[in-house]
């Protein structure tokens, strides 16, 4: 018993910007994993829409001018700055848990 208590006093209070920062990191890599999950997902969508070229896909698009090659570099051009985005979040991301591991070490 009396060392519990003697562990709870040793122990240093979390300072508010450090239990943010946490808060934070963990917001940030749940984000990154539903991002990841969506665009896996939709992706998957796409290769089968692109693979079967329905015609309601087309309509839904504009119609009769745009072509199916032109649907897939604008699913391509979308994907690619998607996951760039998700890049630039994930460092983002990475750097506040090191930092954050870095505070509590100090």
């Amino acid at each position: 018993m009396a060392r519990k208590k003697a562990k709870k006093a040793a122990r240093k209070p979390i300072e508010p910007f450090q239990r943010r920062l946490e808060t934070a990191v963990w917001a940030g890599w749940c984000t990154v994993l539903i991002w990841f999950c969506v665009m896996t997902f939709s992706w998957v969508i796409w290769q089968v829409f692109l693979h079967v070229h329905p015609e309601w896909v087309r309509c839904l698009w504009g119609g009769g001018a745009l072509r199916w090659a032109a649907m897939q570099k604008l699913v391509l051009l979308f994907f690619g700055m998607f996951k760039m985005m998700l890049w630039v979040f994930l460092m983002v991301v990475v750097f506040l848990a090191l930092w954050l591991r870095r505070l509590k070490q100090v």
